[in-house]
Formats: structure tokens, C-alpha cells, sequence
């Protein structure tokens, strides 16, 4: 039971804490969210205090300050000998600009306290390379003891380019020197704003793109989707060992390879419901010997003008990544071999028998390729190797002139269809895996005294609105004195809050488990399908306890309740605000938003349609006990219990079962707008 609420945990249901929060925390919070602004300028903060700072500091005279000599003399070792310039592309998908990032990660990791910390980043912000920067003293935040509770800016604060089309980015920073456009306006709350579409559309039918796959451009492109792939990453980097975390506020999380499966199988879901929903067919496989079945262009650069490399549709992968590819190939046949056979190979090289529930996390490390796989030598890094064949990027010059594609970022993947394809291979592992596995008899999954006996759900309304995020603290600027604030609105999927009621008969006062997922009712052909044969595509909406009383209850729940998304969070430059207030009001009530890193609210309902989505509810109630597998150790069932192994029985046959029709409506924002006033 104690492990589940770790999961709650980590599908960052933690709502946000207020209390009175003292002059130091302010201040270490004002001095993150400074030291991760303009980080291409390191001569421009707030008062140039960051800058003279990392001048005067010297590394090597603090040693003792540091809780790992060894690790900060490696850094210095490898710093002297020559690492990653500065104005140069970082990507941790390239593995020599990895290793130096985990380098410069050792060193802020292992500062004893926030001001060392801050030394050593205010020193590393002039001197590293800026993509770096980010990327470990970011990692660095959110693991550090002294920061747990700390927010990071969102990932397109700190690097627009990231997120936003290139002709956006010179609009924006012609905005950031007062240089307006037609297409700039000033918003009513006094910032200036600059209008974004998505990506690339024009030419798609002679480009050789994918014209069909244009329709998705509003989820591919969502920024807060891609933040949440970013900070999932930020969270559970794939090269730091568990046991480095180990006293890390969020060591209590389940084991880090069922979250990468769950993780890949939650959005995978969520992107297959968007498809039905534009009228596109199933995604497409791939094979390595043939054409790629979809390009991609992201019409974005990187601030030294290096644009993203684009791939057209029908590409076949480039000569200089054969040696890629054929590691990934025999990465492949031996996982492949491992689930034939039922036998993994460990670390020493000792077989062992893969079908049982334990072999979830396993399965889920040797895909991530993380360093708590079984035996990272020999299954490798699959995800990355593949992420780096599938991008196409062209051959660096040096080590150190990389121009990543899409996918070789964490922050981007999800823009390029290939990524979709490759997840669905990884997930079509796990299901090969799950195959294997005896199915739950009716006694596994039936609680008996426990009847559902109905569920209730209001119509859904999804609908699209401009959102405004804020860019200009990524941008140059020309002095760190009173910069104008730029932001770039953009046109994102919402949905309006709904409620459900689920009406309950218990034979006994008890406690019980709640799982609630949203999956789909017809195939693309519009063949009405039983939930045993799309389990698959079921995603989890909600997972939660509550206490059944002897007799009917009925268990009433809203959407804003959904334990796998949270609320967008703040826009930076409203919360550095509020920092500096509550710094000179030190009576204030400051927030800490604890959802930072989750999937937000509104990505998790798909478009309607304007005659109605047809979509399936499933609730399931479990018992607390039943929740464990008693092996040699109890564990935990999977998160998604009882869809994560192919049924022998129809699980919404079931007493404590029920599966719901709901339909998902498309309307305007007008209309909204309209049926929000009348709900008040």
C-alpha cells in the first residue's frame, strides 16, 4: 500500500504547498531562476554581481568545499585539457558531450552547500558551454540536497530556439530591441507578444514531408508535453545510478525502468487517440533496411544559425551512421533472443528466467539503457543509439561542431513522427514480454463484496486557445536593466473541466483502490472493439484510495483530480516576481509548485469531435492486499493493473469492473467562453 502512494508520487500529484518561506530559500530560488537567464550573455544579471562573481572564483583554492575531491580534480583535469567552447551545440545524445556533462554535474552535485553551489555556477555560466550549463546544473537542481525545493525556469525560458520557429525567434528578439513588427502587438497586461503557428506547413505536398501528419502539429509541437519528456529525463537522468539518489527526495518513486514503459505507454496512448481523432490509420512500422515512412522538418536553428536537420519523407539512414545502426541492430536480436528464450543474461554472465513480474523494471532499464540495466555492456543504450540512427543528423566535422536533430533532444523528440514509431517498437517489447506472462484469473482480478454498479460522466468539451510563454530570457538582450518582456503565443489544445460519479455497493466497510483510464471504442475503420482487444491503448487517468462504508456509495470525482497531470505552472516571469515580493514582505505566503515536472492538465483528453469522440471509461476497484505480489519480496503490481497483460476474460465483466461510453465534443473557444459563464 506505502508503495503506491509512492506512485502518486511520481505522477506529481502533490498539490501545490503553501507556507511562509524564509529569507534563504527566497533568495537561493531568486538565484537559480537569474543564473538560468540569458545564459548566452554571462555578463548580463540582474546587477552584475553573478558575473564578478564567477570571474574571482577559483575552483581548485575551494576544493575543500567540495564533498568529492576526486570528482572535482576530474573536472579540472579534463577542463584544462579542453572541453565543449562555448557558442557550440550541446546535445547529451553525443557521448564525449556527455561525459564532460556529467563532469561538470560531479562538481555542482557534490558542493557542500548553496553558496559553494552558486559559486560553482556562476563560475561554470561564464566558462562552459551554455547548452551544458543548462543541462547539468539544471540535473544538478533538482538533485542536490540543499535544492529539492527549488524551481527550475520551464525549458523554453531558457532555450526558445528549442520550441519555436526560426522566423519566430527573429521576431521575438527584433521585439527584444524595440524593433516591432506588423505581426507584434502589445498584450493587455503589458507585454509584448509575437504570434507562432506550428512548424512548418507550407510546401508539404512537393517537400516530401508529411502533409497527414500536419493535422498533429497542435500535440507534436505542445510545448508543455515536451517540457514533461524533458523533465522526466531532468528527474531520472539515464547515465546517474539509482543509488546516487538514493537520498534524494524522490528515492520513494517505483523503480525507474516500470516508469520509462509506463511513461512511453501513457503518451503512446494518448498519441494514438489523437490520430483516430484527425482521421489518420495506425502508425507506421519501420525497418531498418528500407525508406523511412515519414520525414521531418522542424523549421528550427540553433542560436549559432545551425539549423535542425530536416529528413525527408522515404530517407533512407546516411552511410556515416552504419556503425550506429549496426549496434543497434544487435542490440535488437539480443533482446530479441532474450524474450524468445525467456532468459536474460546478467552482468556476470549468468542466465536467468525473465517471466515473471521483477522483469518489468529490468525490461524497463535495458531499454532506457540506463545505469541500473542488468548489464549495460551487453544490451547497451537502445533508446539513444536508435533516437540518433532515426534523426538523420549530418556527420560532425569535429567532436565538437554536432548539429543534433529533433530527436537527439529530450526536450524535442516528440515533434518528429519517427520518434512515435520508435516508441511503439519499444512498447511492442514490453507487450511481447507481457505475453508470456499468465494471464489474471478471475481471482486475480475479482473483489468480491465490491459491485460497481454504475458511472456517470459529463459530456467532455475539448477546444482549442492561445497560450502565451515566455521567451525573452532566453534572448539577447542589451543590458540586464529593465529588458522588455516578450512572450510567443501559440494555439494549444485545452478541455474543459468535467466530473464523474461512480456509484458503489460494499458488503463490508473497506478500503479500496480506484484506477480510472480513458481508451478508445472504435478502430480506424470504425470497428467497434471489446476491451480485450485494445487493452493496449488504454491510458491511466486516475489511480486513487478511498474508504467504502457497508451499503451504496456513490464516489464522486473531477477531472481537476486526475492524479497523472497537474496544472500549468506559473510563467517565469510572474513567479520571479513573486519571489522578489515575498522577499520584501517577509510575511507573505509563498507557493511551491511541486507539479513541475508532470504532464499537464490539459494534455490528457484528446480533440473531440463536433458530433462526439466516441471513447470507453474503465474503472477498476482492487483490494489494498491484492495490490502485492508475495514472491521472496512483496511487490507492487504494475501501475497499470490489471491492462498490463493480455486478458483470457473480459475484464469489464468483472463486479468490481465497469466500462463507460463517453463521447469527447469539439466545439469553438467563443462557445467555451460562453458555457463558462453560464456554469457561474
Amino acid at each position: 500500500m506505502f508503495r503506491d502512494l509512492a506512485i502518486l508520487a511520481v505522477l506529481a500529484i502533490t498539490p501545490t504547498i503553501s507556507w511562509p518561506a524564509n529569507k534563504e530559500f527566497l533568495l537561493q530560488q531568486k538565484t537559480v531562476y537569474e543564473l538560468l537567464r540569458h545564459v548566452d550573455q554571462p555578463k548580463i544579471s540582474s546587477d552584475g554581481s553573478y558575473y564578478d562573481l564567477g570571474v574571482s572564483y577559483d575552483i581548485e583554492k575551494n576544493i575543500k568545499y567540495y564533498n568529492d575531491e576526486k570528482c572535482v580534480r576530474k573536472f579540472l583535469d579534463r577542463y584544462e585539457k579542453g572541453m565543449q567552447p562555448r557558442g557550440k551545440i550541446f546535445s547529451p545524445f553525443y557521448p564525449k558531450l556527455l561525459d564532460e556533462a556529467k563532469d561538470l554535474f560531479g562538481i555542482f552535485y557534490h558542493a557542500r552547500d548553496f553558496e559553494t553551489l552558486n559559486k560553482t555556477a556562476a563560475w561554470a555560466r561564464i566558462y562552459m558551454n551554455e547548452g551544458m550549463f543548462v543541462y547539468a546544473f539544471s540535473i544538478a537542481v533538482v538533485h542536490h540536497r540543499t535544492t529539492q525545493f527549488i524551481s527550475i525556469p520551464a525549458v523554453h525560458e531558457i532555450q526558445p530556439h528549442l520550441f519555436f520557429s526560426k522566423m519566430v525567434i527573429r521576431k521575438a528578439q527584433q521585439a527584444m530591441r524595440e524593433e516591432h513588427t506588423r505581426s507584434t502587438y502589445m498584450s493587455a497586461k503589458g507585454y509584448l507578444v509575437v504570434p507562432a503557428s506550428y512548424g512548418n506547413w507550407q510546401n508539404t505536398k512537393t517537400d516530401g514531408y508529411n502533409e497527414d501528419e500536419q493535422r498533429l502539429n497542435y500535440f507534436m509541437n505542445d510545448v508543455s508535453l515536451a517540457e514533461a519528456m524533458h523533465y522526466a529525463h531532468l528527474l531520472r537522468p539515464s547515465w546517474l545510478c539509482r543509488v546516487e539518489f538514493s537520498d534524494n527526495v524522490f528515492a520513494a518513486w517505483p523503480p525507474r525502468g516500470e516508469i520509462f514503459l509506463w511513461w512511453h505507454m501513457h503518451t503512446l496512448a494518448l498519441y494514438k487517440m489523437e490520430r483516430y481523432s484527425n482521421g489518420l490509420g495506425a502508425i507506421k512500422e519501420f525497418d531498418w533496411n528500407y525508406p523511412l515512412p515519414y520525414g521531418h522538418d522542424s523549421n528550427a536553428s540553433y542560436p549559432n544559425g545551425c539549423q535542425f536537420p530536416s529528413r525527408k519523407k522515404g530517407s533512407r539512414i546516411p552511410h556515416h551512421l552504419f556503425p550506429l545502426l549496426k549496434k543497434v541492430r544487435d542490440l535488437e536480436s539480443r533482446l530479441s533472443s532474450t524474450l524468445d528464450t525467456g532468459m536474460i543474461m546478467d552482468i556476470h554472465g549468468e542466465p536467468d528466467g525473465i517471466y515473471k513480474q521483477e522483469f518489468v523494471e529490468i525490461l524497463g532499464n535495458i531499454l532506457e539503457g540506463n545505469a541500473d540495466s542488468i548489464n549495460r555492456e551487453f544490451y547497451g543504450n537502445y533508446d539513444a543509439l536508435a533516437r540518433q540512427v532515426l534523426g538523420c543528423a549530418p556527420r560532425p566535422k569535429t567532436k565538437y561542431t554536432p548539429c543534433p536533430s529533433t530527436l537527439e533532444h529530450y526536450a524535442t523528440g516528440q515533434r518528429d513522427p519517427m520518434y512515435w514509431s520508435l516508441t511503439q517498437r519499444i512498447i511492442n517489447a514490453y507487450h511481447d514480454f507481457a505475453s508470456h506472462l499468465c494471464p489474471y484469473t478471475l481471482k486475480d482480478l475479482a473483489y468480491e463484496g465490491v459491485t460497481i454498479e454504475s458511472v456517470e460522466v459529463e459530456d467532455i468539451f475539448t477546444y482549442f486557445e492561445d497560450v502565451d510563454y515566455l521567451v525573452s530570457t532566453g534572448l539577447e538582450v542589451q543590458n540586464g536593466q529593465n529588458e522588455p518582456v516578450v512572450k510567443v503565443s501559440q494555439c494549444r489544445l485545452n478541455h474543459l473541466p468535467y466530473r464523474y460519479n461512480i456509484t458503489v455497493k460494499s458488503a463490508t466497510t473497506t478500503t479500496v483502490w480506484v484506477r480510472v483510464f480513458l481508451g478508445p471504442k472504435e478502430n480506424s475503420n470504425q470497428n467497434e472493439l471489446g476491451i480485450s482487444e485494445n487493452y493496449k491503448d488504454f491510458l491511466l487517468l486516475n489511480v486513487f484510495a478511498v474508504e467504502l462504508e457497508n451499503g451504496t456509495v456513490t464516489i464522486q470525482r473531477n477531472s481537476a483530480q486526475d492524479y497523472t497531470v497537474a496544472p500549468d505552472n506559473i510563467s517565469g516571469d510572474l513567479f520571479y516576481e513573486k519571489v522578489v515580493q515575498s522577499l520584501n514582505n517577509g510575511d507573505d505566503i509563498f507557493e511551491i509548485p511541486h507539479n513541475l515536472y508532470a504532464l499537464k492538465y490539459r494534455t490528457a483528453i484528446p480533440k473531440g469531435w463536433i458530433d462526439g469522440l466516441p471513447l470507453q471509461l474503465f474503472v477498476y476497484i482492487g483490494s489494498p492486499m491484492a495490490e502485492f505480489i508475495y514472491t521472496s519480496l512483496p511487490l507492487r503490481k504494475s501501475i497499470i493493473f490489471p491492462l498490463d497483460r493480455p486478458p483470457n476474460l473480459d475484464p469489464s465483466s468483472l463486479e468490481n469492473a465497469y466500462l463507460k461510453e463517453v463521447r469527447i465534443y469539439h466545439t469553438e473557444y467563443s462557445k467555451i467562453k460562453q458555457k463558462t459563464r453560464e456554469a457561474k
